[in-house]
C-alpha cells in the first residue's frame, strides 16, 4: 500500500513537472490554480525528493511564466505597436 502510493505520487508528480513546463513554455497559458495546490499536496505527502522536486517545479513554472510572455502577450503587444504605427 505505502509503495503504490509512492509511485503514484511520483507518477502524479512527474504529470504536474511537465504540466509545469508546459505551462512555462506558454503551450499552457491558463493553469487550474487547484493543480498548484494539488503540487503542494503531493509534496507534504511524498518523500524528501518530491518534495524538493515539486517545490523546485512550482517556483519554476511560476518564475517562467511570469518572465516569459505567453502568446497571448505577444499577440497583444504586436497589435499595440501596430495600431501606433497607424497613428504616425
Amino acid at each position: 500500500m505505502g509503495a503504490a502510493f509512492v509511485v503514484l505520487a511520483l507518477f502524479i508528480g512527474g504529470a504536474l513537472n511537465v504540466i509545469g513546463w508546459l505551462w512555462a513554455f506558454g503551450l499552457i497559458v491558463q493553469i487550474p490554480i487547484y493543480l498548484i495546490g494539488f503540487a503542494i499536496f503531493y509534496a507534504w505527502l511524498s518523500n524528501s525528493v518530491g518534495h524538493v522536486g515539486a517545490i523546485v517545479c512550482i517556483v519554476g513554472a511560476l518564475a517562467f511564466a511570469t518572465f516569459m510572455p505567453s502568446p497571448e502577450t505577444e499577440t497583444a503587444t504586436v497589435a499595440v505597436r501596430q495600431t501606433e504605427q497607424q497613428r504616425l
